[in-house]
């Protein structure tokens, strides 16, 4: 069973979410400003886990909280469950035709009172007919005087109770953990301390979450007399975990030294306590080519990384659940949390992620249908915190959405190379995402590198930072008001000549370039009927136009959209375009030749 939607209504800073769809792949990822309502999400879902809110989940208006959760079912994953229960005849066709999918709620009326119910009525209907089959099996109608005999009735099979089956549904459905940051290694732990479940004993998550993760049983260091033959052992799972986890933690000390953990079995000398005399017990290391030191010892980052690891690892062992995680990898290097979202590419087949940032390197732009943007309303009598999906992301404000376009710039940054010729300067990303895509549509050779500057008005100052450094280029702007005025003032300032200029022909935008039909279809992907007058670039505003110009050229990439796919319209104003490059390509040619 897995969570698929979630909708929260009155808690803290939330009104209504609305319904919000977790992505498909088990990782979705919470972006927004601080103070935006992001944390507020996390606790919502733990309270629907827990079962109880306090004081400070209250709203200002006092209304009290509403959580409600969709959970789908696998296939055959009803009949398992149930498998010795009695059900309704009807619930099992019920709940297929409703998508395989219950909804489970908790509505609170105090602080100490809430409602725990189904949300589905035609699912709740089923137990409807169950009474009314009952009663008429227990008072059937009397039969005429001549044709009374005596029947004896069949046993009535009565099926498990609504309140049964709920609380069965929740029981087996995916447990919402929060991600606590307390399962750091220790410096030595007690192998007493691990078989007696002593949770007091420093450090006894990390090491019974690490000994988990390797299969290191105690059962298996109790029953070994031989320490040598149980050292080798230790020493072999020890390189195996390491070896693991440098695939994920990408960071090295100096040019090519990377950390190693190792585990030691040791025995307490007669020097010791008395009841310790003799006693076995673990010694945890974190090494590097200088030497070794205990995890305490390391860098916080480091010992946070390793903690976050093990944790995720051995969670993923269990049954598959939901993790909440708020703002990972606070205190590491973007790199290292570049690394984060490696561990969670690994564990995503066993467990769904919930997690919040504002940071660009925890942002995949490849997987953007995994993000949710969050933040407050701007109306000032309000304030409140909305959600708002991939598909909805005009609505969000730019502050909102900055990690996100960093992330973009970021991204482009690993890929680009700034030329010293055949340089096109683009107003922005999402017309370096559809040229890229053109390209490889028409299936252009011509040799070219496309530079996005963050607006047409900052075109000027990177034309002049690439006449600084002695660079040639030719310029693509939008035919609106903004960018003939960035024409003008290029011309005037003779950066460049009128040979070098180009314009998007009565286009406002490059979305402009595609015909009404191909930008519905094929980038919005709507089925919705196209309005009559409609402006590809003015649509584009009501989304995030760098995200849908971002997945046209994945699907691109992919082979999922192909030249035979687009209008004869489309293509020839492709075309043209590349055209003119070209033209204005040859003409910086021979002037860096002359």
């Amino acid at each position: 069973m897995q969570l698929e939607s979630f909708k929260i209504e009155n808690f803290r800073s939330i009104v209504d979410t609305e319904w919000q769809s977790l992505s498909p792949d088990n990782i979705t990822s919470l972006i927004g400003q601080n103070e935006s309502g992001k944390t507020s999400v996390l606790e919502a879902l733990m309270a629907f886990e827990e079962e109880e809110i306090s004081q400070d989940d209250l709203r200002n208006d006092e209304s009290f909280p509403s959580i409600y959760c969709k959970f789908k079912l696998g296939t055959n994953e009803l009949a398992e469950i149930f498998e010795d229960k009695i059900l309704p005849k009807k619930l099992s066709k019920i709940i297929e035709k409703n998508n395989n999918s219950i909804t489970l709620f908790r509505k609170w009326s105090t602080l100490e009172k809430h409602d725990f119910d189904i949300e589905d009525e035609v699912i709740k209907a089923c137990w409807n007919e169950v009474v009314e089959t009952k009663d008429s099996q227990e008072n059937p109608e009397t039969p005429k005087q001549e044709e009374q005999t005596i029947v004896t009735a069949p046993p009535v099979e009565v099926p498990m109770t609504i309140e049964e089956f709920k609380n069965e549904i929740f029981n087996n459905a995916p447990q919402f953990i929060l991600f606590e940051d307390n399962s750091l290694l220790p410096r030595t732990i007690d192998i007493e301390d691990i078989k007696n479940k002593n949770k007091k004993a420093e450090g006894y998550i990390g090491a019974e979450n690490l000994l988990k993760i390797v299969n290191l049983d105690i059962s298996t260091i109790e029953s070994n007399a031989d320490n040598r033959i149980l050292e080798d052992k230790i020493n072999t799972i020890s390189t195996k975990f390491t070896a693991d986890f440098q695939k994920y933690w990408g960071q090295k000390i100096g040019k090519n030294d990377k950390i190693t953990i190792q585990i030691s079995l040791k025995n307490h000398p007669h020097t010791a306590e008395e009841s310790k005399k003799g006693k076995p017990y673990l010694i945890f290391y974190i090494k590097d080519s200088n030497g070794s030191l205990y995890p305490d010892q390391r860098s916080k980052g480091v010992r946070w990384f390793i903690s976050f690891y093990i944790q995720l690892e051995a969670m993923s062992k269990d049954r598959k659940n939901v993790i909440l995680i708020d703002e990972p990898g606070n205190s590491l290097h973007g790199k290292a949390q570049e690394d984060v979202l490696k561990i969670f590419e690994k564990i995503k087949g066993n467990l769904q992620i919930i997690y919040t940032t504002h940071s660009p390197y925890l942002m995949d732009i490849d997987h953007a249908y995994r993000i949710l943007a969050v933040q407050r309303d701007e109306d000032e009598n309000n304030n409140h915190t909305k959600i708002m999906s991939i598909q909805k992301l005009g609505g969000a404000n730019t502050d909102t959405l900055l990690p996100l376009y960093t992330s973009i710039g970021v991204d482009l940054s690993h890929q680009r190379v700034i030329k010293s010729k055949n340089n096109v300067l683009l107003e922005e990303v999402s017309a370096f995402y559809y040229l890229k895509a053109f390209k490889q549509l028409i299936d252009n050779k011509e040799e070219m590198y496309f530079l996005p500057a963050t607006g047409a008005t900052n075109l000027p100052l990177l034309a002049n930072l690439m006449c600084g450094w002695d660079l040639d280029f030719c310029v693509l702007l939008d035919d609106d008001s903004r960018g003939r005025g960035v024409y003008n003032k290029l011309l005037e300032s003779k950066i460049r000549d009128e040979s070098r200029l180009m314009k998007l022909k009565d286009k406002s935008g490059i979305e402009d370039v595609f015909d009404n039909k191909d930008f519905w279809t094929i980038v919005l992907k709507s089925n919705e009927k196209i309005p009559k007058d409609s402006v590809n670039s003015d649509v584009a505003k009501k989304y995030s136009k760098p995200l849908l110009a971002r997945d046209f050229l994945l699907s691109v990439e992919k082979g999922e959209i192909k030249k035979e796919g687009l209008s004869a319209t489309t293509i020839k104003n492709i075309e043209e375009i590349f055209s003119k490059i070209k033209v204005a390509l040859t003409q910086e040619n021979k002037t860096v030749g002359a």
